[in-house]
């Protein structure tokens, strides 16, 4: 019996009704916000609606856009002007460089000078003498003025590139354009490789140079492959020379091997700045070996010189393009 006033009649409390199990108590309080109201929006398009009863949407935040990360996610957004590892060392190399071909167009060339020999000298062997005027003059000042990089990258390989197409030694046509196409690609791809595994254009570039590189040994000259040419000499019998020139022009076989697995492998692919190193003084070396006077000495010094431009000038156009792909990949 409930307290009540003298005189009133009491009633008996009613009993209490069960809750049913259909309906759900809706907490009191305003609704939840964040992750849960969009949870709560989710929920409500999973219900069936009466006619009368308007569907509220999911809030704008509760589905992500595809293809964006939120928050910590995002890809970083690498400048390729910014993050540059050849940068540093294609100036210094260019410096070198210049600093070379400089000294092998002031020093006598069997007791004449190169401004003596430009008076007599004709066609290829003209321009190859004038270009080490002025590719060292241009790779030097390149070198000590800030110049923006991919500038820098571009001229020096377009001057070595140009120079060691000029040929100077024993190749047929296709011969010198498939040297200078291993030495455009061949290093810039193995560089690159080493730094950005993601893409895989420097993958394909290097295979190609490789592929071409091989092609070398395979294309003839007068009828000759230079394979065969190479194989008789190692066994030959009859001199120690003989046998270590043809040693010496087999060494790249194994070098294109190992620079195979590097492309293939990313776990290996460290190696490729080493490997492209022994592409550099592979060609200088094989003028030395031939050498017959000190003016060859001259060349193995302009060759290297140019190869080294060559290589990392390529490589620096080719990793801008490489980080550029990689983040059109990332976004």
């Amino acid at each position: 019996m409930s307290s009540m006033p003298f005189g009133t009649p009491s009633l008996p409390d009613a009993p209490a009704q069960p809750a049913s199990p259909d309906v759900e108590e809706q907490p009191a309080g305003p609704p939840p916000a964040g992750p849960l109201a969009a949870a709560a929006g989710a929920h409500l398009l999973a219900e069936p609606a009466g006619s009368d009863e308007e569907v509220p949407g999911p809030l704008p935040h509760s589905a992500p856009a595809i293809g964006r990360s939120i928050g910590p996610y995002a890809p970083p957004r690498i400048d390729p002007a910014d993050e540059a590892p050849f940068v540093f060392r294609l100036r210094f190399l260019q410096a070198i460089a210049g600093a070379v071909l400089l000294t092998m167009f002031l020093v006598p060339w069997n007791r004449a000078h190169s401004w003596e020999l430009l008076t007599v000298l004709r066609g290829a062997d003209f321009v190859r003498q004038l270009l080490l005027l002025i590719s060292g003059g241009v790779l030097f000042s390149m070198a000590i003025l800030p110049v923006p990089a991919g500038f820098r990258a571009a001229l020096g390989a377009l001057l070595s590139l140009g120079a060691l197409s000029l040929g100077g030694m024993m190749l047929s046509p296709v011969q010198g354009l498939l040297s200078v196409l291993v030495m455009a690609l061949l290093p810039a791809a193995l560089l690159v490789r080493a730094e950005v595994r993601t893409v895989r254009l420097p993958q394909l570039l290097g295979l190609a140079a490789v592929v071409a590189c091989l092609a070398l040994y395979l294309a003839p000259r007068d009828g000759v492959r230079p394979l065969s040419v190479a194989v008789e000499l190692v066994t030959y019998r009859g001199d120690d020379m003989a046998r270590f020139i043809g040693t010496y022009l087999l060494l790249p076989l194994p070098l294109i091997c190992l620079a195979t697995v590097a492309l293939i492998g990313a776990d290996v692919a460290v190696i490729g700045e080493l490997l492209c190193w022994l592409f550099f003084f592979w060609g200088p070396g094989a003028i030395l070996v031939l050498a017959i006077d000190r003016t060859q000495v001259y060349m193995a010094s302009a060759v290297l010189a140019y190869s080294v431009c060559a290589g990392y000038g390529c490589a620096e156009l080719l990793r801008r393009v490489t980080v550029r792909l990689w983040l059109r990949q990332s976004i």
